[in-house]
């Protein structure tokens, strides 16, 4: 069964619609071409010798002469003409640089959904075997060092520093514990086959543009051999390698204020010596030391126990319950907070030393048609003897240059389908969101603290998506990166929009999902403030209009300038999340936690 079906109103174009059998595909896709043909052919024929019916020869009567008598006769009338039927616009015919199988439809599939074709769905394996892989490459920076030598065969010892006061699960007197648990810098070096670096990170359609021109000289509807080429051709195009740093150790990294800060959230501190036991904060220390050995005690023996502290406790009983739960440790953070820590602070130096530092590098390589080293060269079943065949010669100067024209061409535009490269926006390492976190206010409430650690841990790992949504307070539950059908821009990776982002934030950060997912709904959210106002956490947001789309970001800071250092998910150069400045003073800035 062979008919013509509309299409959506792109371009008003037509599909050609042919049985599930790839059998016969080769076969159909000739005949529409010759049929297309040999029907130009007899259009021109039919209008060359055609008598003109609308030339009509009256010959005059002469003067004085009385015509003859013509029995009357009804009034001709003129033949009715039939309404000009609308002439549908004949997809173009098959050819060597055209993704042809882009046209072509299995019965009972929707010509309005172009990934429906069967071109349609062999885009969509290769772009989601692709984005899975950049996932993989580029999604260790988002792993702990611990996660990635485990990758990598690396033994927990050789991740071992000196003991971090600024690490929670470092515990001082048990240096097995002291992993450096955060990166210090993380290096990604993207370069093509010849050792150019390269922003992109995909090969996709200039393999599918390859695949479609070899098929085309073979058997234009064999699937099973295009998918075969496509995908061996994608696995030996794309190399990678990730190495990390052996621990090393640098000066002035861990500053007094952080050590106090660390102090101040009772954070364990080294055992007390004698000597520093002396003085008015030594009952404290003992107290401590105490209340850990009697919990370590409890803990062995199953029970629990009572311990008096030497300034009584938080709630003011003078009693703790110690469990092997560690309510020990929380008796040795309430005591450091009420009495100031003063022994720490009179050591503060020593946990300034450094405790050590990790790097992680990933390299990438990804072959293009581009240089000297590139995808044709690269190609063995293209370029082997026994694929050769009375059309198909390997990649001539002509084939080569047919798949770069078909590389290069509108996909969108053409087939309907959007070729959105895989965004790789460098995510910030731990350390870099803790030198963030630094530069805020002092005394935040935990909530805009959370605010803004979430924001800035979103950098680089949200693809934007027009219209784009939450269904989950977590990465994993909103299945960022899959691909999907084209917003209006041809962004195919599922990700949020601005306003959607910001919902994502409270949803995940805070536990709260915001009542209003949009710009227009999210402008009346909370309480207006002055611009001059704003805490890390507000809002600062446009509406839009017919002719303007609004627009929301995030406040973190105030910049030494004066300028506005925000957080917002952009459709612009990045298509994801990013650190910005905002200048907009005439914005509605909203309040909307307090």
């Amino acid at each position: 069964m062979v008919h013509l079906a509309r299409t959506k109103d792109r371009k008003e174009a037509n599909y050609l619609v042919i049985g599930w059998k790839n059998s016969a595909l080769a076969q159909l896709l000739f005949a529409a071409m010759m049929a297309a043909a040999g029907a130009a052919v007899c259009a021109g024929s039919s209008a060359a010798g055609a008598p003109d019916y609308h030339t009509y020869v009256i010959e005059e009567t002469p003067e004085e002469t009385e015509p003859e008598t013509v029995p009357e006769t009804e009034p001709e009338t003129v033949p009715e003409t039939e309404p000009e039927t609308e002439t549908e616009e004949v997809k173009p015919s098959p050819a060597a640089d055209r993704f042809n199988l882009a046209d072509v439809y299995p019965e009972g599939a929707d010509p309005e959904d172009p990934l429906t074709s069967l071109g349609g769905g062999l885009f969509e394996k290769l772009y989601e075997k692709d984005n899975s892989w950049n996932q993989s490459v580029f999604g260790a920076s988002s792993r702990k060092p611990e996660q990635v030598a485990g990758q990598l065969g690396r033994s927990r010892a050789s991740l071992l520093g000196k003991y971090n006061i600024t690490d929670e699960k470092h515990n001082p007197d048990d240096p097995s514990t002291w992993v450096v648990g955060k990166w210090n810098h993380i290096r990604v070096d993207v370069r093509d086959a010849n050792g150019t670096a390269t922003p992109e990170v995909s090969n996709v359609k200039q393999i599918l543009a390859m695949a479609s021109v070899y098929t085309w000289y073979h058997d234009p509807g064999d699937t099973e051999t295009f998918s075969r080429y496509a995908n061996e051709l994608w696995k030996a195009s794309h190399k990678s390698s990730m190495s990390m740093s052996k621990v090393y150790y640098d000066t002035d990294c861990l500053t007094r204020e952080a050590v106090e800060k660390a102090m101040k959230k009772g954070n364990r501190t080294k055992k007390a010596t004698s000597s520093e036991l002396e003085g008015d904060t030594g009952d404290a220390v003992l107290a401590m030391a105490t209340a850990s050995e009697l919990a370590q005690n409890a803990g062995a023996a199953g029970d629990a126990v009572m311990v008096q502290a030497a300034e009584g406790t938080a709630d003011g009983t003078g009693q703790v319950s110690a469990d092997p739960t560690g309510q020990a440790a929380a008796l040795e953070a309430d005591l450091i907070a009420e009495q100031g820590n003063e022994a720490g602070y009179d050591n503060i130096e020593e946990y300034q030393e450094c405790p050590g530092h990790l790097d992680l590098s990933v390299k990438v390589t990804v072959w293009t048609m581009d240089g000297e080293k590139n995808l044709f060269r690269l190609d063995k079943i293209g370029s082997s003897a026994e694929n050769m065949n009375e059309r198909w010669w390997g990649w001539t100067n002509q084939t080569m240059e047919e798949a770069r024209r078909l590389a290069e061409s509108d996909w969108y535009e053409d087939y309907g389908l959007s070729v959105s490269l895989f965004s790789k926006t460098a995510p910030l390492t731990e350390g870099e969101i803790e030198e963030q976190l630094a530069l805020l206010p002092e005394n935040l409430s935990p909530e805009r603290l959370a605010l803004a650690k979430t924001a800035l841990e979103s950098i680089g790992k949200i693809p934007y998506y027009w219209g784009g949504k939450p269904v989950s307070p977590d990465y994993d539950g909103n299945h960022f990166y899959n691909i999907i059908a084209a917003d209006y821009k041809g962004r195919i990776f599922r990700g949020l929009d601005c306003s959607g982002w910001l919902t994502w934030a409270y949803w995940h950060g805070l536990g709260r999902k915001l009542p209003e997912m949009s710009t227009a709904g999210q402008i009346h959210l909370g309480r207006g403030i002055r611009r001059k106002n704003l805490q890390t956490g507000d809002i600062i947001i446009r509406a839009g209009t017919d002719e303007t789309i609004g627009h929301v970001l995030m406040f973190l800071r105030w910049a030494e300038d004066g300028r506005a250092v925000c957080v917002h998910e952009t459709g612009g150069v990045t298509n994801n999340v990013c650190l910005t400045y905002n200048t907009d003073t005439g914005a509605s800035c909203r309040n909307l936690l307090d």
